[in-house]
């Protein structure tokens, strides 16, 4: 969140730790601002399923896979952070550990469900529980969720 809300500048060296969709589209995101800032940068993605945001919707997938591979950030899947270091990242692929130097590391091992505003009122008033309340997700789907839920009310 930090690096995408401009809250903290990456260096010319990054390292990603997870490729889920937030850490995916992160990667592109450091990425793309080399070309705006001519900073030169190299950004890694390090995950540790076989392959980079195995959750997503299919094309949309394509559509983030193919622009980390214009881009040319590099991705690392099957591959287990180990440590996190000051001047780098030491990662596992098959046994074999190999350090990854860096400038930057942000991590994006996921989010989890903030619902205590929920469950503060759920014995006050008739509510459901939806979206990244509910299962952290994209915005389409908890705008789904949103629509089924007015469509509900009675």
């Amino acid at each position: 969140e930090d690096i995408l809300l401009g809250k903290v500048q990456a260096g010319r060296t990054a390292v990603v730790c997870g490729g889920g969709l937030v850490g995916a589209e992160t990667a592109n995101f450091l990425a793309m601002n080399k070309r705006l800032d001519f900073n030169n940068r190299k950004v890694t993605v390090v995950e540790m399923r076989p392959m980079i945001a195995p959750d997503e919707e299919y094309t949309r997938k394509l559509g983030l896979l193919k622009l980390m591979e214009d881009l040319k950030v590099t991705a690392l899947t099957e591959t287990k952070v180990v440590e996190i270091m000051e001047d780098g990242v030491v990662v596992e692929t098959n046994g074999e550990t190999k350090k990854l130097p860096c400038e930057t590391v942000v991590l994006a091992f996921g989010y989890k469900p903030e619902n205590s505003l929920y469950e503060a009122i759920k014995d006050k008033s008739q509510v459901q529980i939806i979206g990244d309340a509910k299962e952290v997700s994209n915005a389409l789907n908890a705008t789904r969720a949103g629509f089924v839920a007015a469509c509900n009310i009675k």
